[in-house]
């Protein structure tokens, strides 16, 4: 679990643990080969999708999962990372968990029948029945509503819905631009972002937690903080 510390310029390494989702790139060996070349990462499927759970220690989150993207992606490029968990979108009982409740008592907080009320609204309703919810919403929403929360990180929450926006963008880019142009090959960002997006030239940079993320993202903060507290 993600608790509320903010990692100083120069604070000592912490363990983080995460999991990244993965897509087979034309020619791609078997995902074994990531855990092979990448350390302190293994990899396993779900539902047919390999997911590389990464054990890291860093400074920050940040550190941690740009510098485990660009391990895995790496120069061969066989693999692209897709999203990275702990999902930004959450169920109702996903909430839960993340805070330490009841299921009863988490609807209790979604209905406004405990607590302040305001409760974000859902995000995404699936088939106009099942309801998602930003955890970016929801931790927003804790740190000031909700008496004896649990610490629930809203810059790590932040960081990684961003992230993850920027990792759906890439891929649909280069998936738009083969669409537009199915006889060149779509293996560069740069010909992705200018074929989709001519105005946005050659494509934006990641500058953050000393990294870039493979394919470029948008800037980062100047100081990425947030993560789990040092392990005892």
């Amino acid at each position: 679990m993600l608790t509320n510390v903010n990692a100083p310029p120069y604070a000592e390494l912490v363990e983080y643990r995460f999991g990244l989702l993965l897509e087979r790139l034309r020619g791609a060996g078997q995902a074994a080969r990531v855990a092979d070349r990448c350390g302190g990462v293994a990899v396993r499927e779900r539902d047919g999708v390999p997911v590389a759970e990464v054990v890291r220690s860093a400074a920050t989150l940040a550190d941690a999962v740009l510098d485990a993207i660009r391990e895995v992606e790496g120069a061969e490029a066989e693999w692209r990372v897709v999203r990275v968990e702990p999902d930004e979108l959450v169920s109702a009982a996903a909430i839960a968990r993340r805070l330490g409740r009841t299921r009863q008592s988490a609807a209790q907080l979604i209905a406004g029948r405990r607590g302040p009320g305001g409760f974000p609204a859902a995000a995404v309703w699936v088939e106009g029945a099942a309801r998602l919810w930003r955890w970016s919403d929801v931790a927003e929403w804790c740190s000031v509503a909700v008496e004896r929360a649990p610490p629930v990180d809203r810059s790590a929450a932040e960081f990684l819905a961003m992230l993850n926006g920027e990792l759906q963008a890439r891929r649909h880019r280069e998936r738009l631009a083969a669409l537009a142009a199915p006889g060149i090959e779509p293996g560069s960002e740069r010909f992705a972002v200018e074929a989709a997006f001519p105005d946005l030239g050659q494509g934006r940079r990641w500058r953050g937690a000393a990294a870039e993320l493979p394919g470029g993202a948008a800037t980062s903060p100047r100081h990425p903080t947030g993560g789990p507290r040092p392990a005892r």
